[in-house]
This record gives structure tokens, C-alpha cells and sequence, in this order.
């Protein structure tokens, strides 16, 4: 689990900084990063994304 998370932080950040260092606009970035982000998303799978979701307690009156 770590790993892909870890896996997939680098590969944003990495997309990020060459589209930055070769000039590209900030719109163009961010949608190229979305489109690895939802990429990921799907190879991801359901298991994994709602590995850590936080589940709200019940509020007592």
C-alpha cells in the first residue's frame, strides 16, 4: 500500500517539475497530472482507495 502511494506521488511530482522546467502553462500541467491521477485511479481499484477512508462517529445527542 505504501509503495503505490509512494510510487504515485513520485510520478506526479516528477510529471510536475519536467512540464515546469520545459515551460508548459499551469492549465495544460494540471490536467496532464489528472489524467495520471485518474489513470492510477482506475489501476488502483476499490480495495485499495478506500483503504484508510475515515469513518465519521455517530454524533450521540
Amino acid at each position: 500500500m505504501a509503495w503505490q502511494i509512494g510510487a504515485l506521488h513520485s510520478l506526479v511530482y516528477t510529471e510536475i517539475g519536467r512540464r515546469t522546467a520545459i515551460g508548459e502553462e499551469p492549465d495544460t500541467i494540471a490536467a496532464a497530472v489528472l489524467g495520471i491521477l485518474e489513470a492510477a485511479e482506475e489501476l488502483l481499484g476499490g480495495h485499495i482507495l478506500t483503504y484508510a477512508v475515515r469513518k465519521d462517529p455517530q454524533c450521540s445527542e
